[in-house]
């Protein structure tokens, strides 16, 4: 447990670390968990982790919701020291970000694929008042809504996939530097340059080189965004 407490970076497989709950359910293929599913285990874990700064949940799509939820409440009680929390492709909840907005250091926030964070989802509120970058890549169903709170703090923020999102977020980014925004269905790109007065990077998808929509931007929006901030390096990308 002493080397636990000289960790900054703490990566968490629960699929590498399974084990028969007890040696009569040894069933190949079957009856298998992991100590994570154990919360005294996973208190004495996180506990030795004083000096974490970035955890990052790997292989956590099947953990369960529920579990997944007691898990981070276990890890903000024990990791205050946390600024970064990685977690894409898992099965966090609103209850799992509740407990997270706690963590008083968090800085960067990781969700990309979490495939369970629906439109009814206000993101992050109350609390992470230390967030900075926000990485939401492919949460195919949030809506403008749900970043009505944290918005305005981001300076680094993917929304890459999120189909839903649209123009009206375009007021929410005040504060971003840097922005993706492929495959949305943003299109005024002149609202965009309104808003966002301190944007220098910007990531859209190709007009020509997709299968997937690729938003709504035009040449002349486009054109008038390059107009309006000619600082703003513009990036494009395709499936």
């Amino acid at each position: 447990m002493k080397v636990l407490g000289r960790l900054t970076n703490v990566e968490l497989h629960p699929s590498e670390c399974l084990r028969p709950r007890k040696k009569s359910d040894v069933v190949p293929g079957q009856l298998w968990s992991s100590p994570l599913y154990c919360p005294p285990f996973a208190r004495t874990l996180f506990r030795a982790c004083t000096a974490a700064t970035t955890l990052r949940f790997c292989q956590f799509g099947n953990f369960g919701a529920d579990l997944l939820t007691q898990l981070l409440a276990v890890v903000v009680a024990s990791c205050k020291s946390l600024e970064e929390v990685h977690l894409e492709s898992s099965c966090v909840m609103e209850g799992g970000l509740a407990h997270l907005a706690k963590l008083p250091r968090l800085r960067v926030l990781t969700l990309a694929f979490c495939s369970m964070l629906d439109s009814g989802v206000a993101l992050l509120t109350p609390g992470f008042t230390a967030l900075r970058e926000l990485n939401l890549s492919w949460c195919s169903k949030l809506r403008t809504q749900s970043l009505k709170h944290i918005g305005p703090r981001l300076r680094v923020l993917h929304l890459h996939g999120c189909e839903y999102i649209d123009d009206t977020v375009c007021p929410l980014l005040r504060n971003v530097v840097w922005l993706d925004l492929a495959f949305t269905h943003v299109g005024d790109l002149a609202a965009l340059a309104k808003h966002a007065k301190r944007l220098r990077e910007l990531t859209l998808a190709h007009q020509a080189l997709n299968i997937w929509h690729c938003g709504k931007w035009t040449a002349e929006s486009l054109a008038a965004l390059e107009a309006a901030s000619p600082d703003v390096s513009v990036h494009f990308v395709h499936c």
